[in-house]
């Protein structure tokens, strides 16, 4: 929040989001060194305010400044079931 003070929504969970970036470290839920990874992402975008990242092998984090803009983000994207207990950790 203090890097992006524009974002003001965010949703998380457990499946991944067709065409999204992943993270490229895998760490455990709630691990704050998740944080680090989700920037890095951000930081490859083109619009810091809102966007959509998978996290290696934990689920999806839809980010926006604007609920009409989380909305259409949720709209617009494709949702797949994870296979847990399937995936690969990295």
């Amino acid at each position: 929040y203090e890097l992006y003070p524009d974002i003001k929504f965010m949703i998380h969970g457990h499946y991944y989001i067709d065409g999204a970036p992943f993270t490229e470290h895998y760490n455990l839920c709630g691990d704050v060194r998740e944080v680090q990874s989700i920037v890095d992402v951000i930081r490859k975008t083109n619009n810091k305010n809102y966007g959509v990242i998978n996290l290696k092998n934990h689920g999806f984090l839809i980010y926006s400044s604007s609920l009409s803009e989380l909305v259409n983000l949720i709209c617009d994207s494709k949702f797949n079931k994870r296979q847990i207990g399937e995936e690969i950790i990295f």
